[in-house]
């Protein structure tokens, strides 16, 4: 048999969600030290930058010979 909350003696509600989220866990780029959530890896694996610090140059942009 089921029984309301108000059949056992309770409050019509049920009871308030004390539940927090966790915060977001705010990451920081190795290399510059600024505040990121995207890090670059070389071939090798190792974090060469972040989406502050390296700067995304197309190849004919780039002259430098």
């Amino acid at each position: 048999m089921y029984l309301s909350f108000k059949a056992r003696g309770a409050s019509a509600d049920p009871p308030p969600s004390y539940y927090e989220p966790p915060e977001p866990k705010t990451y920081y780029c190795p290399c510059c030290g600024e505040e990121t959530d995207t890090y670059f890896k070389d071939r090798d694996g190792d974090i060469v930058g972040c989406d502050n610090c390296i700067k995304p140059v197309e190849p004919w942009e780039d002259d430098d010979d």
